[in-house]
């Protein structure tokens, strides 16, 4: 059976076995050697659209996980709070809401008097451990420079501002720690 085609000259019907098309003359069988190869001879094209596609959205992806990471710093907010205070509140609330009221106090920048009890080198850093409630106990670990440890003495009492890092509850005692302090 022969099977009919569309001339690809005039669009007339002809006989796919035919060498020319009885309409224009145009000649069948060469154009459909031709046919096959210029579709092989054409380079397959390759979907790099969907390649930019899938990058652009890595890329989206990439940055709005580091956007998250990377959060702005909390800004430090000056407090009135004092020690006797946060020890109070020690005494009175229940120890979930002391810790409430402790990560509340971090970023907190304050200005505190006490006394020192002592001076040292942990992991690197100097602290001055110092006594707030004048009970001889440290209360307060202050992360401070060479050139302030240097100066500070046992029994000395000092004026100070500093950031609360932490405030917690330890046997019975309040810790309070603070960075980026300033002795007066």
């Amino acid at each position: 059976m022969t099977k009919t085609m569309d001339c690809p000259a005039c669009k007339g019907l002809v006989s796919s076995e035919a060498p020319a098309c009885p309409h224009c003359g145009h000649p069948i069988a060469d154009s459909q050697e031709e046919r096959p190869a210029r579709n092989a001879a054409a380079p397959k094209k390759s979907p790099k659209f969907l390649w930019v596609l899938v990058l652009m959205i890595l890329v989206a992806v990439w940055m709005v996980s580091n956007e998250e990471d990377a959060a702005p710093p909390t800004a430090v907010q000056n407090s009135n709070i004092t020690y006797a205070e946060i020890e109070k509140a020690k005494n009175t609330l229940t120890d979930i809401q002391f810790e409430k009221l402790a990560k509340g106090l971090q970023e907190k920048r304050v200005n505190w008097t006490g006394t020192v009890v002592d001076v040292h080198k942990s992991m690197g850093d100097y602290e001055a451990l110092v006594d707030q409630d004048n009970t001889g106990v440290q209360d307060v670990y202050l992360t401070i420079d060479s050139g302030q440890a240097e100066r500070l003495r046992k029994g000395q009492k000092i004026s100070y501002a500093g950031t609360i890092t932490r405030v917690s509850n330890t046997l019975g005692f309040t810790i309070v720690r603070m960075d980026d302090v300033t002795v007066y």
